[in-house]
């Protein structure tokens, strides 16, 4: 699976990790996973795609040419909406691995950190120039939904030109979430077939998450990682435009905490169970809670980030949780997570 098209390898204790895979307890019994999958699946993976597309739909709606926007107050809740249905999907995105012709898609969707072109610099001249948007929005960095989040939250006003351009970006976003949401459904044979291989995508997509989370997503915006140490800066949030990055982080960890289920004790706390490692499950659950806790509680991002000291430090505990004690608890094998998306 690739993760990332990044440069710097970070590796916790993976020496360490292999040693306990290799000596992994062959006196478990290997247990049924049929139900706690399905679980994952069918109540957290597929309903989150499917909402993404009808979220989406709801923005293309609300921009359509026979509505008047003006005032990007407008359109705030079905963005805030899509934002948030995006992220659960994000978050347990294993499609890819189910159908290769979908490896590729959310870097199409999503753009955040990626490469170094100055698309909002280019995105600029196209709104300035006179092309339609089917011409001028030719790239799919142009229709990602990092770009449309430029257009609507430049300024708190809303031109024609932009609600054409916003729309376009919608309509395209749609188009994809509707063949994921459709290709989850289609991919659900082959996602039951290989239940081990399953267990091990949605434990390598979980720590993937966690990852760039930690980092990009709080690390960076905070000033506590190697490469911004000490410089925090609020505009390197993934939606400082709009000033829905907490809402973002907020939806991450509640996606995570979904498919864990430890309430419900089903989900990832039901198998981690079977391998009597029930007790870290408990342990991710209450980092998990301490964390949608802090973020609940924030009025907005500038508030929120000033507890970023915890919320780096809950992130971080999660991430060896992942990456580290859940991989050598499974037969999962760990994979290499790099840093530096820029």
């Amino acid at each position: 699976m690739k993760y990332f098209n990044l440069k710097q390898f970070i590796c916790l204790s993976l020496s360490s990790t292999m040693i306990s895979l290799a000596s992994f307890s062959s006196s478990i019994a290997t247990p049924d996973l049929t139900q706690p999958l399905t679980y994952i699946y069918d109540e957290v993976i597929l309903p989150n795609a499917q909402s993404a597309h009808l979220s989406c739909e709801r923005l293309a709606t609300a921009l359509a040419s026979d509505q008047k926007v003006n005032h990007v107050d407008t359109v705030r809740p079905p963005f805030l909406q899509l934002i948030k249905d995006w992220k659960a999907v994000q978050t347990t995105y294993i499609l890819g691995e189910l159908n290769e012709d979908f490896l590729d898609t959310p870097g199409r969707i999503d753009i955040f950190k990626q490469g170094k072109e100055d698309w909002q610099a280019q995105l600029t001249r196209a709104l300035n120039g006179t092309n339609d948007p089917k011409t001028a929005l030719f790239k799919y960095s142009y229709r990602s939904i990092n770009a449309l989040e430029y257009i609507l939250f430049q300024d708190e006003q809303v031109t024609e030109r932009e609600q054409q351009f916003a729309h376009y970006i919608t309509q395209s976003l749609c188009t994809q979430y509707k063949e994921i949401a459709q290709a989850y459904q289609d991919a659900r044979p082959v996602f039951f077939n290989e239940p081990d291989k399953s267990l091990a995508n949605i434990v390598h997509s979980l720590s993937s998450s966690i990852f760039s989370t930690k980092d990009w997503r709080i690390g960076d915006v905070a000033g506590l990682t190697r490469k911004y140490k000490n410089k925090p800066d609020l505009r390197r949030a993934e939606y400082a435009l709009s000033g829905y990055s907490g809402a973002a982080l907020t939806s991450i960890f509640t996606t995570q905490q979904q498919v864990f289920a430890y309430t419900q004790k089903n989900g990832l706390q039901s198998i981690l169970t079977a391998y009597d490692e029930a007790k870290l499950g408990q342990d991710i659950d209450h980092n998990l809670e301490n964390i949608l806790s802090i973020l609940k509680t924030a009025k907005d991002d500038a508030s929120l980030f000033t507890q970023a000291n915890k919320l780096y430090d809950i992130s971080n505990q999660l991430y060896q949780q992942y990456y580290i004690s859940m991989i050598a608890a499974l037969p999962v094998v760990a994979k290499v997570l790099d840093a530096d998306g820029d």
